[in-house]
């Protein structure tokens, strides 16, 4: 948790695609602050938000 680099973080640790535990990546942040791509809950992104329904690269837990 010093500085890792998103898209160099991947020493066994976190991946930039599959980080998705403490610290969320773009794709998967879905906990404490919701990006623009992942944000399920108050706002919904036009691109992700049809009928309702989510895109399944920003909804992944009521898939």
């Amino acid at each position: 948790e010093v500085n890792h680099n998103v898209l160099s973080h991947k020493e066994g640790k976190y991946n930039a695609l599959s980080h998705k535990e403490s610290k969320c990546n773009t794709l998967s942040h879905k906990k404490v602050n919701h990006n623009a791509l992942s944000h399920k809950e108050v706002n919904h992104n036009a691109l992700f938000y049809k009928e309702g329904k989510y895109n399944a690269l920003s909804h992944k837990e009521l898939q």
